[in-house]
């Protein structure tokens, strides 16, 4: 009896663990070690400095080299 089943096509492309290069060091003081993408949600950012001095903070993400108007900017821990 088939109580339930999941299609997975060929060609999903499941989160896996990657390594991307530091950030650019563009302005206050932004530098971090290599930024590891963990699965789906998690990614670590060893040694990351920032003066706290800018305008505002956050996350963007996205395809592609540089910050794109199609990217996504990512909430922090309180969803914001």
């Amino acid at each position: 009896v088939d109580f339930g089943h999941v299609y997975i096509p060929e060609t999903l492309d499941p989160p896996r663990k990657r390594t991307l290069p530091e950030f650019q060091r563009l302005a206050h003081g932004l530098r971090s070690g290599n930024i590891t993408i963990l699965d789906a949600k998690t990614f670590y950012i060893p040694n990351l400095h920032y003066d706290g001095l800018g305008p505002d903070a956050y996350f963007w993400v996205g395809k592609g080299p540089r910050p794109d108007p199609k990217g996504s900017r990512i909430p922090n821990e309180m969803g914001r």
